[in-house]
């Protein structure tokens, strides 16, 4: 690889490691503002919680699908559609005068940064030189352990000095700086799938992950009673139903065999 190439690869890169920082720091930012929140809304403690719980679980959801997107769909063309969604999102978020609207907006953010982190890190292994692997993805591992430790003090700052809101637009610039650099660097083509998406998978696989959430969730307001079990055998089934599909589909949405080792 020439050494003129480098720029424009670590910029492409530096692009999703943008777009990457901003959506794990929105991860924990709002994590100080509940109680305002909830005040605001009139909506309780534990309803409110779910703007980061559920913004981590779509996280972890839209991720399972990346394997497939990355083979199948220019990293280009992924990267637009993930800022497309968090500025669709962050505006959601910053105009809302509901909560439900709010944790769409969230939602909508999710998906953006559970698609940002594994393009950054294709990017790194498919355009970066072996030996120079090691540094890059030592510097993406700074960017999301800082932002999300980073998080509670960005939001708390924001939200004392001006408003909660202010939160999502002062984020607004510098997607846009991630959306620029990612359209004008991003050069890579994809690999091809000769399988079909696993929605089966998929569905099931989210199922779980809400079901236990919500079970543990249901802990401090109810402690161990019904609903906790009742969602936690929904959670079981799922997940047993998530594994069989996986390993007996026509296509895998992860390789458990890797359990194995």
């Amino acid at each position: 690889m020439a050494e003129k190439n480098y720029s424009r690869i670590y910029l492409a890169i530096g692009s999703l490691a943008l777009l990457t920082f901003i959506g794990i720091l929105n991860e924990t930012s709002m994590n100080v503002t509940y109680p305002e929140l909830s005040a605001q809304f009139n909506v309780s403690l534990d309803i409110i919680q779910w703007i980061t719980t559920g913004y981590l679980l779509m996280v972890t959801i839209t991720m399972g699908t990346t394997a497939y997107l990355l083979r199948q769909y220019q990293a280009r063309c992924l990267h637009l559609f993930a800022v497309s969604f968090f500025i669709i999102g962050d505006l959601m978020c910053a105009l809302t005068g509901n909560f439900p609207i709010l944790l769409t907006g969230r939602l909508i953010q999710a998906i953006a940064t559970g698609l940002a982190t594994p393009i950054m890190f294709h990017l790194i292994f498919t355009e970066i030189p072996r030996e120079r692997i090691g540094m890059m993805t030592g510097m993406a591992a700074m960017v999301i352990s800082f932002a999300p430790a980073l998080g509670p003090t960005y939001g708390g700052v924001v939200s004392e000095m001006l408003s909660w809101r202010m939160i999502f637009w002062i984020l607004l610039p510098i997607v846009l700086i991630s959306l620029v650099c990612g359209q004008l660097f991003i050069r890579n083509k994809p690999l091809g799938n000769d399988k079909a998406f696993s929605y089966g998978s998929l569905i099931t696989l989210a199922i779980a992950l809400i079901s236990i959430i919500s079970a543990v969730s249901s802990i401090g307001k109810q402690g161990f009673g019904k609903q906790f079990w009742l969602l936690l055998l929904v959670a079981i089934i799922f997940f047993s139903a998530f594994i069989y599909i996986n390993n007996h589909g026509k296509s895998e949405l992860f390789d458990l065999r890797v359990f194995k080792v």
